[in-house]
């Protein structure tokens, strides 16, 4: 197993966002982007100890996981409805994972967290509102979420296979209705 000793480490990033819209005309917009973000190792990531299927030793020399995100979408607004629809892509790299180091622990596999999994996350987003009458607002989004990362398979040899990322947000959707009447302060 793993010796954890002190832990004496920072990290720091220097991250941006750029954005920009085009005016089609009075009533649609074209959006896009493009950001940057990173993630810290966190105090579990580095120092759990824990028995479970697996045995995960400590991982104090791990990295911060960086982040690229990308995005394209349109927007409209009307004087009875609005809309957005839009795209996203993330190029992720140095994802804390999870992988064997090849050893047992009473027949337990051992494993421990590395900076190996490169990979993706994309998706959609909807939105839609109409608004029959000025009191009355019926609305509706919609959401989906894929990607994968590369992670060490235990099975096929401590080779890096992709899998899918574990934890994301299932398919999404939201419906409902709103009641605003004038100069009322309940809705």
């Amino acid at each position: 197993g793993g010796e954890l000793g002190d832990i004496d480490d920072d990290w720091n990033s220097v991250v941006g966002s750029a954005r920009v819209m085009y005016h089609l005309d009075k009533n649609w917009n074209l959006f896009g982007g493009v950001s940057q973000g990173f993630r810290a190792p966190n105090l579990s990531d580095l120092t759990t100890l824990d028995e479970t299927s697996a045995v995960e030793i400590p991982s104090p020399d791990l990295e911060p996981e960086e982040f690229v995100a990308f995005e394209i979408g349109a927007k409209t607004r009307h004087d009875r409805w609005s809309g957005q629809v839009s795209y996203w892509y993330t190029i992720i790299d140095n994802m804390i994972v999870q992988s064997p180091t090849g050893d047992d622990v009473g027949g337990t596999p051992e494993v421990r967290k590395d900076n190996i999994g490169d990979g993706y996350a994309h998706g959609v987003g909807a939105e839609a509102a109409w608004y029959p009458w000025d009191e009355w607002k019926f609305f509706g989004n919609y959401t989906l979420m894929r990607g994968e990362v590369d992670q060490l398979d235990e099975n096929a040899g401590f080779t890096t296979v992709r899998k899918p990322l574990s934890r994301l947000m299932p398919i999404t959707a939201n419906f409902g209705a709103r009641y605003e009447p004038p100069k009322s302060i309940w809705w």
